[in-house]
């Protein structure tokens, strides 16, 4: 049995992980689409444990992609 406050603190762990990771990529339309991918992975996982996507993730991190790369 987990608690939900051990299960957030995994997917924060494995987010900031992995957006360490990205970091040593740079930015642009890839790193951008990828960030979204991974943010998107951590929010489904978080509400299949019964987690709001909020409480794991800030809304500061969303990746903001320009109009052109749409």
């Amino acid at each position: 049995m987990y608690f939900q406050r051990d299960v957030a603190n995994m997917l924060l762990a494995t987010y900031e992980s992995k957006i360490q990771t990205l970091s040593l990529f740079g930015s642009g339309k890839e790193a951008a689409s990828y960030h979204a991918g991974i943010r998107d992975t951590i929010s489904t996982l978080a509400l299949m444990f019964g987690l709001s996507p909020g409480s794991v993730l800030s809304a500061q991190s969303v990746p903001r992609l320009d109009d052109g790369d749409r």
